[in-house]
C-alpha cells in the first residue's frame, strides 16, 4: 500500500508535532516532579525517552493489507509488532484507531498515541498491557475491557490516558518503585474495580493529578489501593468521586504522603498502616480530619466530610453531620473515645472501631441510610454502644467480628436494615434492651464460635426469616426477649444454649406459643398460674428448649437490677456491689451503668435512687422518703482521745400513707445499718419509732439517733417489716441512703473548716479548690465504695501540695517545711492505700481510714500554728 503525497506531507507535519508534544509532555512530567521534590524524590529517567529519540516507529491499523516495515510509509497495523520492531529508547507512535491486542512491553520505549480519545487500546477476551521493562512511558490512549495496564518494573510514566470498562485493576505496579502516573482519566464502571493499585512493595511512587470516577450503583471499587508494604509514595492533586474507598492504605504501608486530593462521595481509609502524612485533602468540599498519636481532644459540630482516628486516646466527636464519604468515622487502635450526637449517613460505612480499640463510647448517634452501619472488629473488647438509631443501612445494622469480647449493644433501635446484628467469632458480650425490628432477613445472626454472650430483654420482631439465628456458638444465654411477628423466631444448628434464665425469671416471650399456664413452680406441677407456660417451647434446628416461656411480653422495670419484678433493696445491694466499677472489671455492671459512660458512679447512683422512689410511690401503701443523715455535735461524746471508733447520726425520713384508707394498726418503722456481718440476720437496727396511725395522704416526720461505726456505709429503712398492717405490697416498704465512711469524714469536715479560713487570711486561691473538693464529695455521698472516698481525698490532698507551695514566703520556713513534709506523705499513704485495695468488699473496715485520718489532722493542726 502506497500513501499519497498529500498524505506524506501531513504525517511529517504530525512527526514533528509529535516531537514537540513529547518535549512538552516531558517538560511537563519534569515540572511536576519538581513541584512534588519537597515530597519526596525520584527518578524521572522513564520520563526523558522521548527527548532521547533514535527512531519512530509507527502503527495504523488502517494498513490491512502491507507491506509492514514501521515507517510513515508503511506502518505497521499491530502495536505488538511495532514493539518487536523498536530498540531501547524508541518511540512507538500509533496513529488514531482501535487495537484489538494484548500488549507487552519488554524494552525501554516511548509508546505514544495520536489522540487519547480515539487512540483506542481494546483489550477483549482478558487481554492486558504487561510492562516488565524500566523506563516506559504510556501515553495518550483509551484504554477500554480487559484487565488495564500491568507494571513489574521501574521508573516507568503513565500518563493522559483515558481508561474504561476495565475489569479489575486499571493501572497495576507489583513491586513496582519510581513510577509516574499522573493525568489519567479513569472510569471505574465495572464492579470490584480498582483505578490504581500499588501492591507488595510498590515504594516510590508518585500518583498524581488522576481523575478517577466511579458509578453509584457498583459495590466494591475502590480509586487508589495502596497494600502490602507499599511505601513512600505519593498521592497528590487527584480528583476521586463516587467509588466505594477513595483511597485505600493498607497492610503495613507506612509513610506514603495523602495530600491536596479532592473526595466526592468517597474519601479516606486507612488499615494497619501508619507514620502516614495525610493533610489538605477535602471530602465533598470540606476538611478531611486525620488523626495519629493524639490525644484529650474534642470535635463539637464541626463541619466536616470525614473523621479518622489512628492510635488516639480520648478524642470525642460530637454533634457532627457525616455523610456521602467512604467512612464516617474510623477508629483503628483508639482507646477512651466517645461518639456522641452524630448523623452519620449515605457512607459506604458509617462507623468503623477496629484492632484494638478499647473502652469506647459511641451513643446516641443517628447511623442511617450507609451500606454497613457500625463494624466493632479484631480484638476491640469493652465498647458500649447504647441508645443509637441504626435505619436503612443496606447490609448490616452492627457487625461484630474476629475476637472482640465483653462490648455491650445496650437500648439502640436497629430496624430497616438487611440484618439487625451479626455476631462472628465474639465472646462475653451483651445484647439487651434493644428493638430489633423489621429487618429485612433476621434481626440476629450469630454465626460462627460465638459463646458466652447474654441476650437479654430485647424486643425482636417483624423480620421476612428469623428473629435470631446461632449456628456453631454455645453456651449463650437468651431469655427475657419478645420474639414477636417474625416468620420464623428463632434457629439453632449445632449449637447448645441457653433459653431461659431459670425459674421464677423466666425464659422468652414466643407469640407462637401455644401452651397454657395453670400450674407453677420450677417443675410447673403446683397448682396456681405463674405467669410462665407449662410446658417448654422448643427452639428449631437442634434439640434445645425454653423451659420458662413467658405467657406475657417481658417488661423493663428500670432499675430493677435482679430481673424479679420490684425495685428494692436487693436491687441495691447490687447497684453497690457493681458501683465505682469500670467496663472490663468484673464486677462492672452495665445495666447500672444508667449514663452509658463506663463506670458505675454518683451519677448512675442518683437515677437508680429516682427508679427506686418511682417504683415504691406507685406500688406500696406506706411511702417512705425524705431520708437524710446528720452529723450531730453530741458525737464528740463517743470518741476516745486515741482512736475514734464510733459516732452518732442523725437519722430522718417521712412516711406517707399513700393508700386512701386510714391505717390504724401501730406499725414500726426500723432503720437497719448495712452491711455487717456480725448482726443477726442481714443488717443491725439502729433504732426505731412506733407509728401508732397514720390516715391516708398523710405524712409523718420521723427521726433516731443512732451510733454507727466505720463498719456502716449504708442505712435501710423499713416500714412495718412484721407486716402488721395489711396493704398493697409490704414488702417494697424499703428504702436506702448511703452513709460516709465516718472517721474520714470527721477529719474532712474539720479541713474544709480550717483551709477556708486559711484561705481568707492568706488569700491561697488553691485553699478555696480543697474547701469546695472536700465539701462535693461530701455532698455527693461518695462513701459506697471505699476507694471512690480514697481517690477524693488523694485529690484533696494533691490540692494541699499546690497550697505549700503558694505558701512559701507567707510562713516561717519550719511550718512550710512541715506542711510539705506531711503533706506529701499523706499524698504517698493515700496511693499505697488505694493500690493495695482496689476492690474491697463493702463490709471491710478499712484499718488505713483511721490513719489518713490522722494524718490528715495534723495537716489542720500545722495550718491552725499557721494561723497564730
Amino acid at each position: 500500500m502506497k500513501y499519497n503525497l498529500f498524505k506524506i506531507c501531513l504525517i511529517s507535519g504530525l512527526i514533528i508535532l509529535l516531537i514537540g508534544i513529547n518535549i512538552v509532555s516531558s517538560i511537563d512530567a519534569i515540572n511536576h516532579k519538581k513541584n512534588l521534590s519537597n515530597v519526596v524524590s525520584v527518578n524521572v529517567s522513564g520520563v526523558l525517552n522521548s527527548t532521547l529519540i533514535k527512531r519512530i516507529i509507527y502503527v495504523d491499523d488502517n494498513n490491512t493489507v502491507g507491506p509492514w516495515n514501521g515507517t510513515i510509509e508503511y506502518p505497521f497495523r499491530y502495536i505488538q509488532d511495532g514493539i518487536n520492531a523498536a530498540n531501547p529508547g524508541d518511540t512507538v507512535y500509533v496513529f488514531n484507531g482501535t487495537y484489538f491486542e494484548q500488549i507487552d512491553v519488554n524494552k525501554s520505549i516511548d509508546l505514544i498515541g495520536e489522540d487519547r480519545n480515539t487512540t483506542i487500546i481494546d483489550l477483549h477476551y482478558r487481554k492486558m498491557i504487561n510492562i516488565n521493562a524500566n523506563q516506559v512511558v504510556i501515553n495518550n490512549f483509551t484504554i477500554q475491557y480487559g484487565y488495564g495496564i500491568r507494571l513489574y518494573s521501574s521508573e516507568n510514566t503513565v500518563s493522559r490516558n483515558i481508561f474504561k470498562k476495565i475489569s479489575g485493576w486499571n493501572i497495576y505496579l507489583v513491586s513496582s518503585q519510581n513510577n509516574f502516573i499522573f493525568q489519567n482519566t479513569i472510569q471505574c464502571d465495572e464492579q470490584s474495580c480498582i483505578g490504581i493499585y500499588l501492591y507488595i512493595s510498590s515504594n516510590n511512587n508518585i500518583i498524581s493529578d488522576n481523575y478517577i470516577m466511579g458509578d453509584d450503583f457498583l459495590h466494591e471499587v475502590n480509586g487508589i489501593r495502596i497494600e502490602d508494604y507499599s511505601q513512600n509514595n505519593t498521592i497528590t492533586n487527584n480528583i476521586i468521586s463516587n467509588v466505594d474507598i477513595g483511597v485505600y492504605i493498607i497492610f503495613i504501608s507506612n509513610n506514603n504522603v495523602v495530600s491536596n486530593n479532592i473526595f466526592f462521595n468517597d474519601g479516606l481509609l486507612i488499615f494497619d498502616s501508619y507514620q502516614n502524612l495525610v493533610i489538605n485533602n477535602t471530602v465533598n468540599n470540606k476538611p478531611l480530619i486525620y488523626l495519629e498519636g493524639k490525644s484529650n481532644l474534642l470535635f463539637d459540630s464541626e463541619d466536616v466530610g470525614q473523621i479518622l482516628l489512628i492510635d488516639c486516646e480520648n478524642v470525642s466527636i460530637q454533634n457532627t453531620e457525616i455523610s456521602n464519604t467512604t467512612i464516617g468515622i474510623e477508629l483503628w487502635g483508639s482507646n477512651n473515645c466517645t461518639i456522641s450526637g452524630n448523623d452519620i449517613s449515605y457512607n459506604y460505612l458509617g462507623l468503623s472501631v477496629r484492632w484494638y480499640s478499647n473502652e469506647n463510647i459511641i451513643i446516641e448517634n443517628n447511623i442511617h441510610s450507609n451500606n454497613y452501619s457500625i463494624e466493632i472488629m479484631e480484638f476491640s473488647c469493652n465498647n458500649i454502644v447504647k441508645k443509637n438509631s441504626i435505619f436503612e443501612n443496606e447490609f448490616y445494622g452492627i457487625w461484630l467480628a474476629w475476637l472482640c469480647n465483653n462490648n455491650i449493644f445496650s437500648s439502640n433501635d436497629i430496624c430497616f436494615n438487611q440484618v439487625g446484628i451479626k455476631f462472628t467469632r465474639g465472646n462475653d458480650n451483651i445484647i439487651s434492651d434493644n428493638n430489633i425490628s423489621s429487618n429485612e432477613y433476621m434481626g440476629l445472626y450469630i454465626d460462627s464460635q460465638n459463646d458466652n454472650n447474654i441476650i437479654s430483654r430485647n424486643t425482636i420482631s417483624g423480620h421476612y426469616w428469623y428473629g435470631i439465628w446461632i449456628s456453631n456458638s454455645d453456651n449463650n444465654s437468651i431469655y427475657h426477649n419478645n420474639f414477636i411477628n417474625n416468620v420464623q423466631n428463632a434457629y439453632e444448628e449445632t449449637s447448645t444454649n441457653i433459653w431461659d434464665n431459670g425459674y421464677p425469671s423466666g425464659g422468652n416471650y414466643w407469640d407462637n406459643y401455644t401452651g397454657i399456664d395453670v400450674f407453677s413452680g420450677p417443675g410447673q406441677n403446683i397448682s396456681g398460674s405463674d405467669g410462665i407456660g407449662d410446658t417448654h417451647y422448643n427452639i428449631s434446628g437442634g434439640s434445645n428448649q425454653d423451659l420458662y416461656p413467658l405467657m406475657e411480653p417481658w417488661v423493663l422495670i428500670p432499675g430493677d437490677l435482679d430481673h424479679d419484678g420490684d425495685v428494692d433493696y436487693d436491687d441495691f445491694a447490687l447497684f453497690l456491689q457493681t458501683f465505682g466499677h469500670n467496663i472490663g472489671d468484673p464486677l462492672f455492671n452495665p445495666e447500672a451503668d444508667y449514663n452509658s459512660n463506663g463506670v458505675v458512679d454518683l451519677v448512675d447512683y442518683q437515677i437508680w435512687i429516682m427508679y427506686y422512689r418511682d417504683f415504691v410511690a406507685s406500688h406500696t401503701d406506706i411511702l417512705i422518703g425524705g431520708i437524710s443523715a446528720n452529723y450531730t455535735s453530741s458525737a464528740s461524746t463517743i470518741f476516745s482521745a486515741e482512736h475514734d471508733t464510733a459516732i452518732i447520726i442523725k437519722l430522718t425520713a417521712t412516711i406517707k400513707n399513700n393508700g386512701t384508707i386510714n391505717i390504724t394498726t401501730p406499725f414500726q418503722v426500723s432503720f437497719f445499718g448495712i452491711p455487717d456481718e456480725n448482726a443477726h440476720g442481714k443488717y443491725r437496727q439502729l433504732g426505731c419509732v412506733l407509728i401508732p396511725s397514720l390516715a391516708a395522704g398523710t405524712t409523718r416526720n420521723i427521726s433516731v439517733d443512732a451510733v454507727v461505726d466505720p463498719a456502716i456505709i449504708a442505712v435501710l429503712v423499713v416500714a412495718d417489716s412484721a407486716h402488721v398492717v395489711s396493704e398493697s405490697n409490704e414488702t417494697n416498704n424499703q428504702a436506702t441512703i448511703s452513709l460516709p465512711h465516718h472517721i474520714l469524714w470527721k477529719s474532712l469536715i474539720e479541713t474544709t473548716e480550717i483551709y477556708k479560713k486559711l484561705g481568707d487570711q492568706y488569700k491561697v486561691p488553691t485553699a478555696e479548690k480543697v474547701v469546695q473538693i472536700a465539701k462535693d464529695g461530701l455532698t455527693a455521698g461518695v462513701y459506697a465504695d471505699p476507694v471512690v472516698f480514697m481517690r477524693t481525698l488523694k485529690t484533696v490532698a494533691k490540692l494541699e501540695v499546690d497550697v505549700g507551695g503558694e505558701l512559701k514566703g507567707q510562713v516561717s520556713n519550719d511550718l512550710y517545711q512541715k506542711y510539705q513534709e506531711t503533706v506529701n506523705y499523706l499524698v504517698a499513704f493515700i496511693e499505697e492505700t488505694i493500690g493495695n485495695q482496689q476492690h474491697p468488699t463493702h463490709n471491710s473496715n478499712w484499718d488505713d481510714t483511721s490513719k489518713v485520718a490522722e494524718i490528715q489532722l495534723q495537716i489542720c493542726d500545722i495550718i491552725l500554728q499557721m494561723l497564730h
